[in-house]
C-alpha cells in the first residue's frame, strides 16, 4: 500500500504549481482550492473507490 506523506506543494514566483495535482470529486476552482463541500465524499464501510484527474 502507498504511504501518504503531507508536504508543501512547489509553487512558481506567482503561485503556480510546478506538480500535478488533484482534488476529489474532480472539485475545480479558478483561482484557489476548490471548497471543502465540492470535494467531499461520504466513505462508507466496506471497498471505497474514488476517481480523480490529476492537472499538470
Amino acid at each position: 500500500m502507498m504511504e501518504m506523506q503531507m508536504v508543501k506543494m512547489r509553487k512558481t514566483l506567482l503561485g503556480i504549481p510546478k506538480d500535478a495535482y488533484g482534488f476529489s470529486n474532480d472539485a475545480r476552482s479558478k483561482f484557489s482550492a476548490p471548497s471543502f463541500e465540492s470535494a467531499a465524499f461520504e466513505l462508507s464501510t466496506g471497498k471505497n473507490t474514488i476517481n480523480f484527474s490529476l492537472k499538470l
